[in-house]
């Protein structure tokens, strides 16, 4: 995989890594961060916030530019805040429509294992399509890579801030 391929590969992963939070990690390849963005603007010191906002935007902005170029509704990824079971604080969750809706095949298995694992399969299965439908927008269309390119800029900023980096 050359490296053009792996850069933008760490860019789809971690441009997905915040949809399906329980499974996909947000980690990217260490050789990936220094070749992302070809353009940086120097804004001075930010908060936090702020960064953290510049990256919901530029995510919505990533979504909604995938979700115009997909020819598969069942994809479009769809952003809500939602709060996880036995919790009342919200979080952003983006799911593609397939994923938001699912339900597993066979809710009333006596095996509750069994079920988990067909639907944990399952959701995998769609995750797999996602990220290859990604993949393959972003190669045809550089208005996606560089929208990518920008949320994964963004998100590391954010990331050093956050660590006390510079």
């Amino acid at each position: 995989m050359n490296t053009a391929m792996k850069v933008l590969t760490a860019i789809i992963v971690l441009g997905l890594g915040t949809m399906l939070p329980y499974s996909w990690g947000q980690g990217v390849p260490g050789e990936a961060t220094d070749a992302v963005a070809d353009e940086v603007t120097a804004i001075g010191e930010r908060s936090p916030k702020s960064l953290r906002e510049d990256v919901l935007r530029a995510e919505d902005a990533v979504y909604s530019l995938f979700n115009d170029l997909n020819d598969d509704d069942a994809y479009d990824v769809v952003c809500k805040n939602q709060a996880k079971i036995g919790s009342q604080i919200p979080q952003r969750v983006c799911l593609p429509k397939v994923l938001r809706d699912f339900e597993p095949d066979d809710s009333r298995d006596g095996d509750s294992r069994l079920t988990s694992a067909k639907l944990e399969a399952e959701q995998a299965q769609h995750q797999r399509v996602l990220r290859e439908k990604m993949l393959g927008l972003a190669g045809e269309h550089p208005e996606l890579l560089q929208a990518l390119q920008r949320r994964y800029a963004l998100a590391k900023r954010l990331e050093d801030a956050q660590s006390g980096q510079p």
